[in-house]
């Protein structure tokens, strides 16, 4: 708890940059469920750009946990 609210979670994720350039991606999706405040405010603090609101098919494993629906984001960090 103590950790919270320091922008860690957006620190760790840019420090995957350097991976995933060496994949050549250029963009990641991330999902986070709906009610996930503080991922909201990870995916926003990184710039990415939230695509919508989905239902979860009910075969995936999320469902079975009794989520019903995700944020998607786009985070583009470029070339």
């Amino acid at each position: 708890e103590s950790y919270r609210g320091h922008g860690c979670a957006a620190r760790a994720c840019r420090l995957l940059i350097p991976l995933m350039r060496a994949h050549r991606m250029r963009a990641v999706t991330i999902s986070t469920s709906e009610d996930n405040a503080a991922s909201v405010r990870t995916c926003e603090n990184l710039g990415a750009r939230m695509l919508g609101l989905y239902d979860l098919p009910e075969w995936t494993e999320l469902y079975a946990q009794g989520e019903r629906r995700v944020r998607v984001f786009l985070w583009d960090f470029g070339a």
